[in-house]
């Protein structure tokens, strides 16, 4: 998967489902938003992106909340769904991984793996 967490990413297509925290749907609105990711789930190929997607959990009545409480909570969408957003081109691209050879300061040859956007050549940060 090209997703890390902390990348900026465009949301390619509108969520079923998926809601504001005020309860709102979101509908075709949502779809080429820029989001944040907070976390990857790479088992089940699903990200959980600020600001899209929340269900609510509702708790019992207790003493810290006498008459319970709905409290939302982000919920994962499928990696699919997003694609990662280039500053340079301004939309969401497809990624390519480029090796570029450095040298540390023992002077041994090291290599490290970048991602590029395809379409105009910019480093969007480490890669796998």
């Amino acid at each position: 998967m090209h997703i890390r967490k902390g990348d900026t990413v465009v949301l390619g297509k509108a969520i079923t489902g998926a809601k504001h925290v005020d309860g709102r749907a979101l509908g075709k609105e949502a779809k080429g938003s820029v989001a944040r990711v907070l976390k990857v789930d790479r088992d089940k190929e699903r990200v959980i992106v600020e600001g899209v997607g929340y269900r609510y959990k509702h708790t019992r009545r207790s003493y810290r909340s006498p008459r319970g409480e709905r409290m939302p909570r982000e919920v994962a969408i499928h990696a699919s769904n997003v694609m990662l957003y280039c500053a340079k081109c301004e939309r969401g691209v497809r990624v390519r991984h480029q090796v570029i050879e450095k040298q540390d300061a023992r002077g041994r040859r090291r290599r490290e793996v970048v991602r590029v956007c395809r379409r105009c050549g910019e480093s969007l940060g480490r890669g796998g």
